[in-house]
């Protein structure tokens, strides 16, 4: 099947635009003092939102593909979007988060990086060590669970139909049978119960699921787990810290009062 170019030079064009509008977003809400400084963390800034648009826009991709026989390989697209999440997530943004915030003296310390590499005992090696240890601890919290519940259970509600011989020829005739697409219950004979009608019942599937998919899956529940818990104290504290700002904003002075106080600095 051939790839839709239309489909391919939309995405490229959304992608531009994003990554235009992230980075102008990030140059406007910097600090003055971090101006043409850490580029390091206002590159994962960028990539990281770029990512996470990217994340929710293949969804329409995969439909409109879907839908208009576009030819790309979604399965592949969202593969790749989930490993790259998964780096992200546990390689990327941790080690930057512990390179930047530990206060590691590399002049005063000899100690070495794990004993082996004695200059580098530094910020860098901190920063390495720690998200080593998250890494792993991840690492073995995923594969524990995904040895032992690797499952996912759907549930679903069967219908049990029995043709009526004759209905089902006229439907054939008038083109509106086909396979199993239209279903109707005959209620003149016996089917599957005794009562002569139809019935349904629900179950459940059992479904193995990818390492992948749990992957993802793990992490986006730790993500949401963590989101409740800090938007749960962060939304109804917003209208109090707001309320502080506008108690505590600067107010003019009468000249007199600036006179005093520009005695008393002086």
């Amino acid at each position: 099947m051939a790839v839709d170019a239309f489909l391919i030079i939309t995405a490229i064009v959304i992608s531009i635009v994003l990554l235009i509008g992230i980075g102008m977003s990030i140059v406007y809400m910097q600090h003055p003092d971090d101006r043409n400084t850490a580029w390091l963390p206002k590159v994962i800034v960028l990539f990281g939102l770029f990512l996470a648009c990217c994340n929710v826009l293949i969804l329409p991709l995969d439909v409109v593909n879907a839908q208009s026989g576009g030819g790309l390989n979604m399965s592949l697209v969202w593969s790749i979007s989930f490993y790259l999440t998964s780096i992200f997530i546990l390689i990327i943004i941790p080690f930057a988060y512990f390179y930047y915030e530990n206060e590691t003296d590399s002049t005063k310390s000899t100690a070495g990086c794990f004993g082996l590499i004695p200059f580098w005992n530094s910020q860098l090696c901190e920063g390495i060590k720690w998200s080593l240890a998250f890494f792993i601890s991840f690492a073995l919290i995923l594969i524990i669970m995904y040895l032992v519940i690797p499952f996912a259970y759907i549930p679903v509600t069967l219908r049990i139909y029995e043709w009526d011989s004759t209905l089902k020829s006229e439907l054939a005739l008038n083109n509106i049978y086909s396979g199993s697409t239209n279903y109707q219950c005959s209620t003149n004979r016996v089917t599957y119960r005794n009562d002569g009608d139809c019935y349904k019942y629900s179950t459940t599937i059992e479904v193995q699921v990818t390492f992948p998919v749990y992957s993802m899956a793990l992490l986006a529940f730790l993500g949401w787990f963590l989101f409740v818990i800090f938007a749960g104290m962060g939304l109804p504290a917003l209208p109090w810290d707001l309320f502080n700002e506008w108690r505590f904003r600067p107010k003019p002075i009468d000249l007199k009062k600036y006179a005093e106080e520009k005695k008393k600095n002086w």
